[in-house]
């Protein structure tokens, strides 16, 4: 099981001092690192761009913190 909370925009990047990346190559990437039929659990504002090569959308779990809060989701894929 990989989980991963990136920064979701240009404004989360900066407030924790990191440079933004590509996501679709991370997720691809962690279908090498995962065990077959292994899951990835994505926290983010978008469904991540995925190849369908590489993982099976399992499913999406919203998540809302309160009202005037951006709504996430935890898309989870199993490869």
């Amino acid at each position: 099981l990989i989980l991963a909370d990136p920064p979701y925009e240009a404004r989360d990047f900066e407030k924790y001092g990191v440079k933004p990346f590509n996501k679709a190559k991370v997720v691809k990437d962690c279908s090498a690192i995962v065990k077959p039929g292994g899951f990835l659990a994505w926290l983010d504002t978008i469904l991540p761009p995925f190849s369908k090569r590489d993982w099976q959308l399992y499913g999406i779990i919203g998540l809302v913190q309160s009202t005037n809060h951006r709504t996430r989701a935890i898309s989870i894929f199993q490869n």
